[in-house]
């Protein structure tokens, strides 16, 4: 089930040029820790994979614990039996979507040394059919995957997916809901968990400024969404998200959905940030696209400057809530010269909801335990990550900046590539601190 690099640059394909630097608004600083010579890894190596948390709860409903999984994906597999002699290169490498599941266990041993890592679920039941670029969501104790693209035979475009099976997190069997994603097949679309609302929210290429996709367990609504307002300094007005693919999408705080870049039907990318609040269902835009600003006669020089201070635009990010009215955003790839093709990125950025306000982080290698920094990647996944032992190092501290509070949090970071040249398999968790 191989898949031919055409269709996977048809996916991924995009045009805009642009650049990166930096600001300094929220005072925080990072550090890659690297568990690759510690922790069992998820294989084969894998991009384009969902992912999803299962969090247990406290007698108090906080979060005690989280566990990321990841489903399926675009696999790489290296002919490992054949004698390549000095030139690795030459090593045959087969590409192919797959269905397995995988979990980490974050146990600590009495040392606080990683003990854990990936480990493959066994499922049962009517388990979906291979995949990647996906969508997946929680509610309760039920995990819901949403469509995907299973390319099949090359050549031939593959398929679309429209089904959404249902995973019982208790018993690890998978069951096909009877019902279809609406109005199509679909793929390359974020499916956001709302746990206060037992919702899941779906934006994809055909939602506009009219709708929004909920699913509630058992059935989806066209969910009607009202005109955008603006906020923070780098605003400049304009509407709602378009319809997007591989776009970045996550909850912040209990009622507010973020989505990030991500590009139209047509190609184009973007670095626009949304919101949207799951109690009015009114969408605010956070941050325009550098496409919109720079053509806008009424923008002031500091809206430009704002732009200079943000991320290029991208596909393929991830998004991660920090805390109640930040977001943080890790790589995805921008398109470079026709020599270049698409650019991935290892970027970190954290991004101000209220005042639309960008700060790239200067993450350093961890002092203690396993160094290194992630090589640039897109289609990869990035996921809140509680530690089951009481290392400080795990658990929350906070500080004030204009009268809100920040979090030191840790993030695992799970495979991508770097188109066509190499798949990662590596461990590594971002710790954010104040």
């Amino acid at each position: 089930m191989l898949i031919s690099s055409s269709l996977v640059l048809l996916l991924l394909s995009f045009a805009v040029k642009t650049t990166t630097t930096t600001v300094d608004a929220l005072a925080f600083k990072a550090e890659w820790i690297s568990l690759t010579s510690t922790s069992s890894k998820v294989t084969p190596r894998r991009s384009g994979h969902t992912s999803f948390v299962v969090s247990s709860k406290k007698k108090d409903g906080s979060s005690s614990s989280s566990t990321p999984h990841v489903f399926g994906g675009y696999i790489e597999i290296v002919d490992d039996d054949e004698d390549f002699g000095s030139d690795p290169d030459l090593a045959i490498t087969t590409r192919e979507v797959t269905n397995d599941l995988w979990k980490y266990d974050n146990t600590k041993d009495n040392n606080n040394n990683n003990n854990g890592g990936w480990k493959r679920v066994s499922t049962l039941g009517d388990i979906p059919g291979p995949r990647l670029v996906s969508a997946s969501g929680v509610i309760g104790e039920k995990a819901y995957l949403f469509g995907g693209w299973d390319p099949q035979t090359p050549g031939t475009g593959g398929v679309i997916l429209d089904d959404v099976h249902c995973l019982d997190l208790e018993t690890n069997v998978w069951s096909k809901l009877p019902l279809t994603f609406p109005d199509g097949p679909t793929s390359r679309h974020v499916a956001v968990s709302m746990e206060e609302n037992n919702i899941i929210v779906i934006h994809n290429h055909r939602c506009d400024d009219k709708f929004v996709y909920t699913f509630d367990g058992t059935s989806f609504t066209k969910q009607a969404t009202t005109t955008t307002t603006t906020t923070g300094s780098g605003s400049s007005g304009g509407g709602p998200p378009p319809g997007l693919g591989l776009h970045a999408a996550c909850r912040c705080g209990t009622d507010t959905v973020v989505i990030f870049g991500g590009a139209t039907q047509d190609g184009t990318m973007s670095n626009a940030c949304y919101t949207l609040n799951t109690k009015t269902w009114e969408w605010s835009t956070v941050f325009p696209s550098s496409s919109s600003s720079s053509s806008s006669s009424s923008n002031t020089q500091q809206q430009q400057q704002q732009q200079q201070l943000a991320p290029s635009p991208r596909a393929g990010a991830c998004l991660v809530s920090l805390t109640e009215d930040s977001v943080l955003l890790f790589g995805g790839a921008q398109q470079g010269d026709e020599q270049q093709g698409l650019v991935p990125n290892n970027d970190v950025w954290i991004l101000d909801i209220n005042y639309g306000v960008w700060e790239k982080l200067n993450v350093k290698e961890a002092s203690l335990g396993g160094g290194g920094i992630p090589p640039p990647r897109n289609a990869a996944t990035l996921t809140p990550l509680l530690s089951s032992s009481s290392s400080s190092s795990s658990q929350t501290t906070t500080t004030t900046h204009t009268n809100k509070k920040l979090s030191s949090q840790q993030f695992l970071l799970t495979g991508g590539w770097e188109p066509f040249l190499q798949t990662w398999d590596d461990v590594f968790v971002l710790n954010v601190m104040e």
